[in-house]
């Protein structure tokens, strides 16, 4: 039962931080759900075929079950159908009809497919939760195409991670994590990682690196990194460093109340009680704003 309650406690921290991150970049405005049928966006590879951008168009114009009936007739007379499966798959998902999905990206897996084609559907079979067929999908792209495209072995990485999967997402994201064009992706990517493996001493390293280079990041990676990197300390009992990362969150957002119950923690484990208490007040006195 204790080591329930610990592992609990463990997710709804990561929880915590990870949400206290997206406070720190986005704020708090909301952000519409809804796709508007007049707005339609949908992939266009750079082999589509003037078949398959005919399909599109009639997509975008905001006629989404007109394209998917033509879409279908295709599939049936055309040799060449993955693009058009890729095309229907968007369909399906704009049109409420996700249980038609499996079966599609099931069929690109025996279909021979190009590199920009493989790349949209590993994107897709991550955006869609189709984590296994994903996966082949992500490695089949890797065994034929390499990494010098370092997204899709970031999405299949992704991917073993949502199936929990974390030595083997670790193994991927160290293929990339080189890769200067994908430094900002890959080094969030992997301390996110860290978080749900529960490895906080090796998050607290591949953030220390990352933020030991400042120009390779933007503002909100940095931002992302020092945050899951102050929590790192205090599971570590790392008082001192927490302090220092929380010190310049607050000073960046010294708004957000969560802070601050953090750095009482990390205050408290450095026997500083009145500052402690300082901070805690701090948080009532913003709750009661926001109350």
């Amino acid at each position: 039962m204790k080591k329930q309650c610990r592992i609990l406690s463990k997710i709804r921290t990561a929880r915590i931080f990870l949400l206290l991150a997206a406070l720190i970049l986005f704020g708090n405005s909301p952000c519409s759900a809804f796709k508007e049928w007049g707005k339609i966006d949908i992939y266009v590879p750079k082999n589509a075929s003037p078949l398959e951008k005919s399909i599109i168009r009639v997509a975008e114009s905001g006629k989404p079950s007109e394209a998917l009936l033509l879409t279908n007739k295709a599939i049936k007379t055309e040799k060449n159908i993955a693009g058009l499966l890729l095309i229907r798959i968007k369909l399906y998902s704009l049109l409420l009809q996700e249980e038609k999905v499996t079966a599609d990206f099931e069929q690109l897996l025996k279909l021979p497919l190009e590199s920009d084609q493989l790349y949209h559907a590993v994107d897709m079979a991550d955006s869609h939760d189709e984590i296994e067929v994903g996966i082949q999908l992500g490695q089949r792209y890797i065994k034929e195409f390499g990494t010098t495209i370092p997204q899709p072995t970031l999405l299949t990485a992704r991917m073993y991670s949502k199936q929990k999967q974390y030595d083997k997402a670790e193994k991927l994201l160290l293929l990339i994590i080189g890769n200067p064009i994908f430094t900002d992706f890959s080094y969030p990517e992997l301390s996110r990682l860290y978080v749900y493996w529960n490895k906080p001493e090796k998050l607290i390293a591949i953030a220390t690196s990352a933020l030991n280079k400042p120009k390779s990041f933007t503002e909100k990676s940095k931002i992302v990194l020092r945050t899951m990197r102050a929590q790192a300390y205090l599971e570590t009992g790392k008082y001192k460093e927490a302090l220092g990362d929380y010190n310049i969150l607050i000073a960046k957002a010294p708004e957000l109340r969560e802070l601050y119950k953090l750095r009482a923690k990390a205050l408290t484990g450095l026997g500083q009680h009145k500052l402690a208490e300082a901070d805690r007040l701090k948080q009532k006195e913003l709750d009661n704003l926001d109350n």
